[in-house]
Formats: C-alpha cells, structure tokens, sequence
C-alpha cells in the first residue's frame, strides 16, 4: 500500500514540476497572526500595508490632522468632541476620500541567492465619513459620526517570492462614534462618548506541505523522488497550499476630550481615545496543490477550521495648541501619542491543529510612536480659505518581526487644500502626499517566509473631498 502510494506520489510530482510555472488559484498571504493584527492595528500603524486613518474629513486632511485645537467644524466628533460647542445650531458633514498606496520590495531568496524586484498591485479605496451636530441647550451640545479607524488594501502577485507570507488583504473597518459635550465656561469645553468598532477582514497566503516531512523525519522520501526539501522556496509550488483567513469583530470603545479657548488668539485641544480589545472569531480554509492532495495526510491537516483570538488596538492620545498671529490666520502645532508599546505578541487558538498546531504565537515588540503636525489656515476672505501641512509619523513595526502586510518605517507628510464657503453651505478639498523611508531587513525565510528584503520608493496619495452644511 505504501509502495503505490508512493509511485502515485512521484507520477504527480514528474507531472506537476511540467507545470510548475502555472498560476495556483490565489496563493494567499500572511503568516497568520502577523496578518490578522497588522491588519487591524494598522494606520497610525503604516499608510502603506496595513493603515489606521486619520483623515476624517478633507479639511483634516490637508491640514494634517491638525484639527485637535481648531476642532470647529462637524469633523471635530473625531478629531476632538469637545470642539463641537464652537458650532451652534445643528451642522451636517460628509466626506469621501480615497487612498492609494504603491512600493517596490526586493526580495533574496536564501536558498539560491537570488535577487527579484516586485511591486503590490496599486490598491484604490474610497473611504466615506459623515458627521452630525446638534446644539441641545446653550450649554449641551451632541455629536455623532461614522467613519473609518482602521483599514487595509494591499495586494501581490499571486506566485511572488514572498507568497508564504502574504498576498493579499482586505481591512473594511467601521466606526460610529456617539459624543455628548458640556459648554463648563465660555472658554472651557469636556466630552465624552461611546464609540462601536465593527471590522471584517480577508487575508490571503500560501504555506509550505514541505513542513510535514520535515517534521514526521520523512525530508529524505521527498529527496529521493527528486523534490526540493527546502522550507518556503519560491522557486516551487508542487507542495503548496493556498490558505484564505476570513475574520469579523464588533467591540466598543470610549473617548474623553478637552477644549479651552482662553482668547480669540489661543485654543487647546485634548482628546483620548481608549484601546479596545477584539475578540475575533474567524474561518481558515485551504487548497491543496495536486501534488498536496495526493499524499496520505491527516484528515485534519488542511481542514476547514475556526480559530478566536483577542487583537489589542492601542490607546491614542491627541494635543493641539492653535495661535492666530493675524485675523485670517491661525497656525496649530498637532501631537498624536499611540501607546503600541501594549503589543508585544499575539495567539491564536485554532478549533483543530489545520496547520499542525492548536496555537500560534507570534512575537512582535511595537513600540510607543509620536506623530508631530503642524499646519496653517489662511482665510484670503470670508468666502475661500487656503491650508497647508507638514507632518512627520514615527513607525512602531520592530524590524526582526516586519511583515509583507505592514512594511512600515517613518514616514513625512506634506499636505494642501482649500475650502470655499457661501452662506450655510461649505465645500472642502484635501491632498495629502505620504513618502516613506526605505527599509533593509533580514530573513525569516525558513520560519515564516519573510524573505531578505529591501523596501524603496513607498509613498501613498490621499485626496478627499467634503460638504458642509450648517441649519
């Protein structure tokens, strides 16, 4: 019985090496833990892979998010709720943005030495928010908004080097966020609110069948039928399987926020919003390669197989501090603390051992990061205002466990816009212009196929466009 398995083996591996350069249907992407929280934490993570977003509304957008002080329009629900009892009456605003992000990723492959250049496939998403403002009392105001914390669009080759880690993923993240905000003095503002997260997630890899002789002591059968024993070869696909990871939370959060105004030339802004933990249930399937199929594997290995996990999105902390040197213009120097360093690893426990474990753990080190802002607002008369913006964001990602959903460094900010302004109505333009540094990293080929690699000329391009109306 074994001798004709055996033959059956080598009659598909011959046939299948024929074929090696066809396409496996998706090859899918992330070592899976990795994936699923860079995936969720992104953004004030890295606009490039894996992004949380700031760019709530076109004019945050083209002035950096420097909208902590200022915080006097309906965009101020996220940005700073306590900034909302600067708008009288009820305020609606709504926003449509759209991201791009592009890089090029040398990869070496360890085995041969090899060197290969790569570009993910440019990824466009429109990203919709829309705000409400209500003056309750003349001390009591409410805001609520829906917009987008946290999202995610990359995508590879489906057969590029670094398939076992990642080829493609998709975050579609929502937030509405409802705040309540006490006018203490005419100067001085709080808020509180409540805040309701929902987050489904698609992250596609291919793994390596290769593991499963190595670890039951059979790497010499592969050997003497002709086969590559090497763990995580980009140069075969006869033992790979193509693994696809669907995930959904729903979680709550709150924020607090401080306003004070002390003249018509000084504002200041505070505003936290609180970490929240996603306790995510989720589906992997899989799909073996012929040559996968016809081996006599455990019925559970490559199963279909639930998995839960808990995914800590770190808490942030906004300051702002405006000053209007001149009637028409106010100047804000913008700061975001994110407190990464709560993330240190991640598990996930799988229903069946599918990929030959129960758990998974998986080390990550992030570190705190600052983002440091400063913008300007020229009002050139009562009906057009012009804005511009320079910001500088620090990347939280530990080089030693980077991934291919969230190649991520330091990155500088350069942003435009204006906005034009005619009795109750108010129309917004934002340009934001992302340029990373680059990054050279080292190999984790065999362990989770994050090959040597050299990341250039990353940037994003955001533009977003909003409308204001106030009753």
């Amino acid at each position: 019985m074994q001798t004709r398995l055996l033959k059956k083996f080598s009659i598909i591996v011959r046939h299948n090496e024929k074929e090696r350069n066809m396409k496996l249907k998706r090859p899918l992407g992330c070592l899976l833990a990795t994936a699923f929280f860079s995936i969720f934490v992104a953004a004030s993570i890295c606009h490039g892979a894996a992004f949380a977003l700031l760019e709530w509304s076109a004019r945050g957008e083209s002035l950096g998010a420097g909208m902590v002080a200022r915080a006097d329009d309906p965009s101020a629900v996220a940005y700073n709720p306590a900034g909302i009892t600067q708008l009288d009456g009820y305020n609606i605003q709504t926003t449509s943005t759209m991201v791009t992000v592009q890089s090029t990723v040398d990869t070496r492959n360890v085995y041969d030495g090899s060197w290969e250049s790569n570009s993910n496939d440019r990824e466009y998403h429109i990203l919709p928010t829309a705000f409400i403002t209500a003056q309750v009392s003349d001390k009591l105001y409410m805001g609520f908004g829906t917009f987008t914390r946290f999202g995610l669009g990359v995508s590879w080759d489906e057969e590029w080097p670094g398939r076992y880690s990642t080829t493609s993923a998709e975050l579609k993240c929502f937030s509405g966020n409802g705040s309540l905000a006490y006018k203490v003095t005419d100067s001085f503002s709080v808020a509180a609110g409540v805040e309701v997260i929902t987050a489904d997630v698609t992250l596609e890899n291919t793994l390596d069948a290769t593991r499963v002789f190595h670890a039951t002591g059979q790497a010499d059968a592969l050997a003497a039928m002709g086969v590559s024993t090497t763990v995580n070869d980009p140069n075969t696909n006869l033992l790979d399987v193509n693994h696809r990871l669907e995930g959904d939370a729903t979680e709550m959060a709150y924020n607090l926020a401080l306003h004070y105004k002390p003249s018509d030339q000084i504002s200041m802004g505070v505003s936290y919003r609180s970490r929240v933990t996603f306790k995510a249930d989720g589906k992997a399937s899989f799909e073996k390669s012929p040559t996968v199929e016809a081996l006599p594997l455990p019925d559970y290995l490559y199963s279909t197989t639930g998995f839960k996990s808990e995914i800590t999105v770190p808490d942030m902390l906004f300051t702002g501090i405006m000053y209007r040197p001149r009637k028409d213009l106010t100047l804000e120097f913008t700061t975001l603390w994110t407190n990464f360093s709560v993330y240190k690893e991640l598990e996930f426990n799988y229903d069946t051992p599918a990929i030959g474990v129960d758990t998974a753990t998986m080390i990550k080190n992030y570190s705190d990061t600052w983002r440091l802002g400063l913008s300007a607002e020229w009002n050139v008369n009562p009906q057009l205002a012009l804005r511009a913006a320079y910001v500088y964001d620090e990347s939280p990602i530990d080089k030693d466990h980077t991934d291919y959903l969230c190649l991520d460094n330091d990155r500088n900010m350069f942003s435009f816009g204006a906005g034009y302004k005619r009795n109750r109505f108010e129309c917004d333009f934002g340009y934001m212009y992302i340029l990373f540094d680059d990054i050279d990293t080292g190999s984790r080929q065999a362990q989770d196929g994050f090959l040597q690699t050299n990341y250039r000329d990353a940037d994003a391009h955001i533009l977003g466009i909003n409308v204001s109306y106030t009753f």
